[in-house]
């Protein structure tokens, strides 16, 4: 876990584990509010992909009140549970979809990120309004980028499977999810000309 103090240390931890993330979303906030001069445009975004990981993470107290690690099927779960929230709420009564896909998104870009940083296979990443990109390679590949706003999007569309008019149940097409995925990761992304770039795997 680190703390984050000073907006330069948001790109300088290793993992983004939950506790990293509330903290980078704390100081970034605290930054945004008092017009910090030193934000810059993909700065606001990365605290913003934190705020609605954090969203999305909400979820998690109510199926592992412990400490324990967050995969996917815990974050598709969690995101299970955002959606069941907006159908039970009595002013929606529906998925928001849009909200839906960039909380999943975040919660995805820091797993692969953490992931990848576990591997040694982390390059990278870049985040904006439009994107959620980890850059990875192995082996002395050039490095890619896998999308997660892009993969978040196609899971919503696609692997999300809902209940009929009298049962409000949630989930998601593992086997869909998992063929999501592996599409997304043969699409070998080029690389953002804004990325933030890591040597050896490693912010």
């Amino acid at each position: 876990m680190a703390f984050i103090r000073e907006l330069e240390e948001m790109y300088r931890v290793e993992r983004y584990d939950l506790e990293t993330i509330a903290s980078v979303y704390r100081t970034g906030a605290c930054a945004m509010e008092r017009g910090d001069c030193r934000l810059r445009e993909n700065d606001a975004w990365l605290i913003a992909n934190c705020g609605y990981a954090l969203d999305l993470y909400y979820f998690k107290a109510f199926m592992q009140p412990d400490e324990a690690p967050t995969g996917l099927r815990e974050i598709l779960a969690c995101a299970s549970l955002a959606a069941r929230r907006d159908i039970l709420d009595p002013a929606k009564h529906c998925i928001d979809p849009v909200k839906l896909t960039k909380m999943l998104a975040a919660a995805l870009f820091f797993n692969i990120y953490n992931t990848m940083y576990d591997k040694g296979a982390l390059r990278g990443f870049y985040v904006d309004d439009q994107h959620t990109q980890v850059n990875m390679s192995s082996g002395g590949e050039e490095a890619f980028a896998v999308d997660t706003t892009v993969l978040a999007r196609n899971i919503v569309n696609e692997a999300l499977v809902l209940g009929d008019d009298t049962d409000t149940a949630v989930s998601f097409d593992m086997d869909r999810v998992g063929e999501l995925i592996t599409r997304e990761l043969e699409r070998r992304r080029a690389v953002d000309a804004g990325a933030y770039c890591f040597s050896r795997g490693a912010a």
